[in-house]
């Protein structure tokens, strides 16, 4: 299946009456990546996707469509060998943090213990590099349901399960899965790392959302010791035709 973007999801969810599935990608910047632009955007595409895929799709649509919704999915993310330039940078700023051991004095038997670490020159040596890898994108396998939360959630999680695959020099998955539903715009959420781990009575509040005279808020749930103002979320309405 052809992967999409966070805003053709969220207008997918409306579409398909809120029953699809989708590989939702969202990109990393092309070109040089210091150490620090890939950590931020690790940490930013599923904060991205859960606005697209909470608020403005399965909250917006069981608000306007007055019919519950939810989402299982669960992250991975592809990433690539630094090149030589961000492993030089990366040393630079964060030195023996990054310092693997000289090749030629690792030893055979333990060279298959080094085999997925890239190389760089130092001091006219080679050595391992143990800093991170560079992200090219996550895709969020995102399985979309109308109505209320299954008794059997095994045929979403199947259907996750066999659409993870390999086609990218080196993937890695986010830990666990996330769990959304939403009725009346009220949003629950459940974040868990394994199958046998879900149970929809320890989901907590995720905030609600509300629409009036052309605009649509987002106000996450309730922090201690801070105040929490509603969020614009109005250039996320669907234009339904």
């Amino acid at each position: 299946m052809d992967e999409i973007e966070p805003a053709i999801f969220t207008y997918s969810i409306f579409q398909a009456g809120a029953n699809l599935f989708a590989p939702v990608a969202i990109y990393a910047a092309k070109g040089f990546q210091t150490l620090e632009n890939s950590c931020d955007e690790q940490n930013t595409h599923p904060s991205l996707w859960m606005s697209h895929a909470g608020p403005a799709g399965i909250g917006q649509y069981s608000l306007r469509r007055k019919e519950p919704a939810g989402v299982l999915a669960k992250i991975d993310a592809h990433f690539r060998y630094p090149t030589t330039e961000e492993m030089n940078r990366d040393f630079e700023h964060y030195g023996d943090q990054v310092l693997g051991p000289q090749v030629s004095e690792v030893k055979n038997d333990e060279k298959k213990n080094w085999k997925n670490n890239p190389q760089f020159k130092f001091w006219g040596e080679y050595h391992y590099f143990t800093g991170p890898l560079r992200l090219i994108k996550t895709v969020t396998l995102s399985s979309v349901f109308p109505g209320d939360i299954p008794k059997n959630m095994e045929p979403f999680f199947k259907e996750i399960s066999e659409a993870s695959h390999q086609d990218e020099p080196i993937i890695g998955s986010y830990p666990g899965y996330q769990f959304l539903h939403a009725n009346g715009g009220v949003l629950r959420c459940l974040p868990f790392s394994k199958r046998e781990d879900f149970d929809p009575d320890k989901m907590k509040p995720y905030g609600k959302v509300e629409m009036s005279d052309g605009q649509m808020m987002y106000t996450p749930p309730p922090r201690p010791e801070k105040v929490v103002e509603p969020i614009d979320f109005s250039s996320m309405i669907v234009e339904e035709i």
